[in-house]
């Protein structure tokens, strides 16, 4: 450490055991005196947490397991055996656990309220210094969930109850007063019920989406975590099934709706049946698209067919669909929204036709599984006009039977015309519309 100085002391100024500083690896010399040497940064220097690390110190030769980038003297499951009696055996995970290691750490490690980790029991002990006891598997050896348990660390007497195997420490229905303020206040049943217990459990205990247990409110921390908030009778007090409710759990704001005596999650659910969006003809009135909002299917989920649709056709022209077959093929889109409908007609559209396509009844399905109305508005379109123009003349020079000018005005009529083009008979191109 950059801050850490250096210092020559005599020999005998520690001739006592147990009198080393807190934190220290404590070498009996074997002639009444000790040497303190304080942990290693330098033989952690690449090492993770918990592997077992090695140093020298003068002439003695340190053994310990790295934590927190320093190499800390071990202790054991006992819980009161660092060779430095002024040190704390710190479990690091579950007391009992074959993935736990024991580390001696400085007393005066944790000095505040609330800066133990979470899941561990805070101890205050009385002289401004917390101990963090882990929470203990052999105590509950024997045990079911929810059983009473307790156990001894060091000079912590511990009292908790089981869950998963582990002596947890309790809170209450108030769900924001575990002794230590790291921990997640957690109900084992319906908040308010008389049956429900209260546990402080590890902050980290969820952080995959989906693992909350089931009938909780699982709340999103935004730092990879997740809480599990039970659901609430006090917050459905005299009110009845479906009404809304919300109520506080922790840091938590939850909303939901009663059920049951409980404010339970509420989910929407969507009831929007498909709708037509836009419909469109190619140039020569023979096929229409039509657009759907989302995908669309019949009841059992298979694309649309002809009898789902229904034309009709509008206006003054002399256009109609045929009546045997007005849709003569049906295509598809990838994604299903998009239908492409072959479409039959007998005489000529003018332009004046106006053919609308609405959904059969119960025949066009969504994902919600609700069927598209036979009301539906963007559901029409106008044909196009192919009708040959009539009546068509066109007079030399004013209506003159010939003529030998070479500069002459021709004078063009058509009924039902909208462009025209020209070209040379004897060569030439096609002028623009």
């Amino acid at each position: 450490d950059t801050g850490t100085g250096y210092l020559c002391l005599p020999d005998d100024t520690f001739t006592a055991d147990d009198t080393c500083p807190s934190g220290t690896h404590e070498v009996d010399q074997g002639d009444g005196n000790y040497q303190c040497l304080a942990p290693s940064g330098y033989a952690c220097a690449a090492l993770s947490d918990l592997e077992a690390c090695t140093f020298m110190w003068g002439t003695n030769s340190v053994t310990g397991t790295c934590y927190s980038g320093a190499c800390l003297a071990d202790c054991s499951i006992a819980g009161n055996d660092c060779v430095n009696g002024n040190s704390v055996c710190q479990a690091t995970g579950v007391i009992g656990a074959a993935a736990t290691d024991y580390l001696c750490i400085p007393y005066n490690q944790y000095f505040a309220d609330d800066t133990c980790p979470s899941g561990t029991h805070e101890v205050d002990q009385g002289d401004g210094n917390y101990q963090c006891v882990a929470s203990s598997g052999i105590a509950c050896s024997g045990l079911d969930d929810l059983d009473a348990c307790s156990y001894t660390w060091g000079p912590n007497s511990i009292s908790g109850q089981c869950l998963e195997g582990a002596c947890l420490g309790t809170c209450t229905s108030a769900g924001n007063d575990c002794a230590n303020g790291n921990s997640v206040c957690q109900a084992t049943g319906v908040i308010g019920a008389a049956d429900t217990d209260y546990l402080c459990i590890p902050g980290d205990q969820y952080v995959a989406d989906d693992t909350c247990p089931s009938g909780t409110h699982e709340v999103d921390q935004g730092d990879g975590t997740y809480q599990c908030v039970a659901s609430s009778t006090d917050a459905c007090a005299a009110k009845v099934d479906l009404d809304a409710c919300s109520y506080t759990w922790g840091t938590n704001n939850v909303t939901g709706t009663c059920y049951a005596g409980a404010c339970v999650e509420a989910i929407t659910i969507d009831t929007t049946p498909p709708t037509v969006t836009n419909v469109s003809i190619d140039s020569d009135n023979t096929r229409i698209t039509v657009t759907f909002s989302e995908a669309a299917y019949q009841s059992n989920g298979d694309p649309l067919q002809a009898t789902d649709f229904v034309l009709s056709i509008s206006g003054t022209g002399t256009a109609m669909l045929d009546p045997s077959t007005p849709i003569t093929s049906v295509a598809v889109s990838s994604d299903v929204t998009i239908y492409t409908l072959g479409l039959a007609l007998t005489g000529m559209p003018d332009g004046s036709e106006v053919l609308t396509v609405t959904p059969a009844a119960d025949a066009i399905y969504g994902d919600a599984g609700y069927p598209a109305s036979t009301s539906q508005s963007n559901n029409t379109v106008t044909l196009n006009d192919t009708t040959a123009p009539t009546s068509n003349s066109i007079s030399i020079a004013g209506g003159a039977v010939y003529t030998s000018s070479t500069s002459v005005t021709l004078t063009l009529t058509s009924t039902g015309a909208s462009q025209m083009r020209f070209k040379n008979e004897l060569g030439g191109t096609w002028s623009s519309y």
